[in-house]
């Protein structure tokens, strides 16, 4: 313990806090990364990612042929957008070099 004199002549005693600090414990899902302050939450987290995961049998599956279009299209929309990207640049690569 120290003690302290101030100007009034009051001695005033210093303590340590009654209780260490608590230190916050963190839960972290090994797959996602996501942080928990609590193993509660993260066992409810991964209930829901494993009732999301299983296969049910009342889902309906598609036709190869509809994930074969579908595919084609998301190529397409995605190559659309990065031309435009890359496009965009260019055109400012051009006016910094002249």
């Amino acid at each position: 313990m120290c003690s302290n004199n101030n100007k009034t002549g009051v001695s005033a005693v210093l303590t340590p806090p009654l209780s260490p600090p608590s230190v916050l414990q963190q839960y972290e899902c090994a797959i996602c990364k996501a942080i928990y302050k609590s193993k509660a939450g993260l066992t409810c987290h991964k209930n829901i990612v494993k009732k999301y995961n299983e296969r049910r049998e009342d889902l309906y599956t598609l036709p190869s042929e509809a994930i074969t279009e579908f595919k084609a299209h998301l190529v397409h929309v995605i190559q659309n957008k990065l031309k435009g990207i890359f496009l965009s640049r260019v055109d400012k690569l051009f006016l910094f070099l002249a």
